[in-house]
């Protein structure tokens, strides 16, 4: 068997109140036997904002922690199947950088006053076909 081991780490500092800062990074270790690999994904990410009006600035800002098992089978040449389970948690009060992860809350005469974040952690599961061409 061979092993695999690939990481990243990404940090981008913008200078504009309407974008958030982001800081992320990832860490995969998977071992190949013969046209298998199975393989486990850490990352955690994070994005800040300056932004002026504290409501958006709180749906902006948002971190989350994952953790990924997964399967790869190369079937032919340029063709895989990977399946994969990932559970994404530590939204530390945040989104978790899910868009539907908030709840708007209105006052009485209709303006946005805060938002509820229902959830700190979910599993998501996939099927991919990668295909090479």
């Amino acid at each position: 068997g061979t092993w695999l081991g690939v990481a990243e780490t990404v940090k981008a500092k913008v200078d504009t109140q309407d974008i958030s800062d982001i800081l992320s990074a990832y860490l995969t270790v998977g071992y190949r036997i013969q046209d298998w690999m199975p393989y486990v994904t850490l990352a955690k990410a994070e994005n800040s904002s300056d932004f002026p009006v504290q409501l958006a600035q709180k749906l902006l800002d948002s971190e989350r922690q994952s953790m990924a098992v997964g399967l790869r089978w190369d079937f032919a040449r340029g063709v895989s199947v990977k399946g994969e389970v990932s559970r994404l948690y530590n939204f530390a009060g945040t989104s978790g950088l899910l868009s539907h992860n908030t709840i708007p809350s209105f006052g009485p005469q209709g303006q946005l006053q805060s938002f509820s974040v229902p959830h700190d952690s979910l599993v998501i599961s996939s099927l991919s076909l990668d295909v090479i061409f």
